[in-house]
């Protein structure tokens, strides 16, 4: 998924595993990468209960509550 928000576009991506592995962020850094494209960073949403920067990405956990 893109957000758009007006200035620069932010790649989101989800998965329903609980960890990260090395590999998680390639699609969001292949997109950033392409020639052309100014945008940077991203956001990963998962399963998992963690927040932490991984390559350049915002690794998120997809529910957060109680």
């Amino acid at each position: 998924m893109l957000i758009d928000t007006g200035d620069r576009l932010i790649p989101v991506e989800a998965k329903s595993g609980s960890t990260v592995a090395a590999t998680v962020c390639d699609t969001i850094n292949w997109w950033t990468s392409l020639p052309g494209n100014p945008n940077r960073g991203g956001v990963l949403a998962h399963g998992g209960d963690r927040s932490l920067d991984f390559k350049g990405v915002r690794v998120l956990p997809w529910f957060i509550g109680g």
